[in-house]
């Protein structure tokens, strides 16, 4: 029995469970690109994490956020040049206010991977519920559960 392909089915049955009441990586990028160019998100992103509660979710960063990657890190056989391997894989992420633009980086972020909080490499998907915090380490219970027309994240707090 592979435990690892275990936990990662658990992990996931519980995001799909959760993106029936979260609002979905998918779900910003679709209301982004629908916005009017002059409506600005609030509270403003400026990076995006694993959610410290939930791993594999996604956490909008108010404050501070973490890093993307291209491809992920193989633990077992790790890269001799780390420098060179991140140099190669990091991607930066500009977070514009033009709801377009911004709509325009997170979809070139699907397909990529952020670190888990404690470790491993999650893939970035348009299924990933959403949270939002001040930064990568917090762990505030707010679930995203709707993005108004007006692009304010609506939330509510979920113990």
């Amino acid at each position: 029995m592979d435990i690892q392909k275990l936990v990662n089915a658990i992990s996931e049955a519980g995001a799909r469970e959760r993106s029936n009441y979260h609002a979905t990586f998918g779900d910003l990028i679709d209301k982004l690109k629908a916005a009017d160019e002059s409506a600005r998100i609030a509270p403003k992103i400026v990076g995006i994490g694993a959610y410290r509660g939930y791993y594999s979710d996604i956490v909008l960063c108010t404050e501070d956020g973490n890093s993307a990657w291209k491809t992920v890190l193989d633990y077992d056989s790790p890269v001799k040049d780390w420098d060179k391997w991140e140099k190669e894989n990091r991607i930066d992420i500009d977070f514009v206010e033009n709801p377009k633009k911004l709509a325009e980086v997170l979809e070139s972020l699907l397909g990529a991977y952020f670190d888990g909080y404690k470790g491993g490499y999650n893939k970035i998907k348009r299924e990933n519920p959403l949270w939002v915090d001040t930064d990568y380490g917090s762990c505030s219970n707010k679930a995203v559960i709707g993005i108004s027309d007006n692009l304010e994240l609506v939330t509510k707090i979920i113990d």
